[in-house]
């Protein structure tokens, strides 16, 4: 039987949901025939195009069943309503220009919010009531710059936020700059354009091989025994992260 995850973005078993961006159909039919159930989120009219459809710029997974989602996506409000899960509106309407499209691109790790200037004042209380650390980073897209490994390392092309993490005690690799697309910018994140689908796989839209520090990558994720899978031929794309949502322990 699938339960919800209980820490954000980290699955102790095989994902049964997830949620990705609409319109990539190559990625959802590939995870689809990993016999994982897919959610397309539909973004907020408000936000720009190119990034509208992000389910990491539309909602935060807090864990469990409960999910703190942007108040003016009434259509993802109603889509994981019906799903089970218990939504939380945010306080703020998630709209553009940057900084005020990525007031819910947040993390949680290691029982740290991650969090940039104009996060959601819901997401910190809900930090403060369950006496996490807070720590502010310069870069507003924490999620999205960030690909999650495991409760203890992750990988991202922003020095700013790498330094802050090694500071933290994390375990860091900071690749270069580019290698991921994103239409309508000059380039995509590596966090957005992954997640993890059990414990010790992480799935990537496009061929991972093809980015330049994938030696790097590969090493770094072998050694924490974590392999990984390209969902498609192509090169690397950032949707905005793949969310898994519930998962299967037995």
């Amino acid at each position: 039987m699938p339960e919800f995850l209980k820490q954000p973005f980290l699955p102790n078993g095989k994902v049964e949901t997830c949620c990705i961006a609409k319109g990539f159909g190559k990625i959802k039919k590939s995870l689809e025939q990993l016999s994982i159930k897919v959610i397309e989120c539909e973004g907020c009219e408000e936000v720009d195009i190119s990034i509208r459809n992000h389910p990491d710029i539309n909602f935060f997974h807090l864990g469990g069943n409960k999910i703190i989602c942007a108040k003016n996506n009434e259509k993802l409000i109603n889509n994981l309503s019906e799903e089970g899960y218990e939504i939380i509106k945010s306080r703020n309407d998630i709209k553009s220009p940057y900084p005020y499209d990525v007031s819910l691109n947040v993390m949680i790790l290691d029982n740290i919010l991650w969090y940039g200037k104009t996060a959601d004042e819901l997401i910190k209380e809900y930090a403060q009531k369950q006496n996490m650390t807070k720590i502010l980073l310069n870069q507003g897209y924490v999620k999205c710059t960030t690909c999650v490994v495991n409760n203890h390392s992750i990988i991202t092309s922003d020095s700013g936020t790498a330094k802050i993490f090694k500071k933290q005690g994390m375990d860091v690799l900071l690749i270069e700059q580019g290698g991921i697309e994103l239409p309508g910018y000059n380039y995509g994140f590596l966090g957005g354009s992954c997640g993890l689908i059990d414990k010790n796989t992480l799935a990537f839209t496009g061929d991972v091989s093809r980015h330049e520090d994938w030696n790097k990558i590969k090493a770094f994720l072998t050694e924490r025994e974590i392999k990984c899978i390209s969902l498609t031929e192509e090169r690397l794309i950032d949707i905005g992260s793949i969310i898994p949502l519930t998962e299967n322990l037995v």
